[in-house]
C-alpha cells in the first residue's frame, strides 16, 4: 500500500492527545476545512478503540467507511483501518519530546477500483497528503488551545473550543 506521513510538535501530552484521537466523535473536527465527514454507529471495543461508521466527500461522491481500531497501546500508538471507497489504514505515533509530544501521522491507502484507481492515482494521492496535513494542522490548533501547561493544570479547567 502507499503511504503518506508527516508529523508536528503538539504542547500536550501523550495520552492527552491519545485520547482525543481516539474518540471517533473528534474526527469531524480533526478534518474541518478539508471534507465534509459525519461520524454514525459508534461502539466500543473490549480491546480499546471503537467500530463505527463514517461518511465523507471525494470525488464529487458520498463515501461510506466503516472503521474500526486495529492498533490501541495508550499512549503511543494508535491505528484504525477503514474499508469502503478507499481502503485506509491510518497511524497515530506520539512520542514524548521536550514539553510536548511529536506526532507522526501516516495514511496507507488503496483503491478498490483498479480502474478507478489508475485514473484518479495522483488526485487521491495529493487528498491523502492534504488529509495527513489538516489532520495534523487541525490537531496542534484544538490540542494546544484546550491543554493548559502542567503547571497551571489545577488552576482551572481547560476552556471548551470554540465553534467554527
Amino acid at each position: 500500500m502507499p503511504a503518506e506521513t508527516d508529523s508536528t510538535f503538539v504542547k500536550t501530552t501523550p495520552a492527552a492527545l491519545f485520547d482525543f484521537l481516539a474518540n471517533p466523535d473528534n474526527l469531524p473536527r480533526m478534518l474541518a476545512s478539508h471534507m465534509f465527514v459525519q461520524t454514525d454507529s459508534i461502539e466500543p471495543m473490549e480491546s480499546g478503540g471503537y467500530r463505527y461508521k463514517w461518511n465523507y466527500k471525494m470525488l464529487g461522491k458520498w463515501l461510506t467507511a466503516d472503521s474500526q481500531t486495529v492498533e490501541f497501546e495508550r499512549p503511543h500508538l494508535f491505528a484504525v483501518r477503514s474499508t469502503g471507497g478507499v481502503d485506509t489504514v491510518s497511524r497515530w505515533n506520539l512520542v514524548t519530546e521536550g514539553e510536548g509530544t511529536r506526532a507522526t501521522f501516516t495514511i496507507e491507502y488503496e483503491m478498490n477500483n483498479r480502474l478507478l484507481a489508475r485514473l484518479t492515482e495522483r488526485f487521491v494521492r495529493n487528498q491523502i497528503q492534504y488529509s495527513v496535513q489538516v489532520a495534523l494542522l487541525n490537531i496542534k490548533e484544538l490540542l494546544e488551545r484546550t491543554t493548559l501547561p502542567a503547571d497551571e493544570s489545577s488552576a482551572a479547567p481547560p476552556s471548551a473550543p470554540e465553534s467554527a
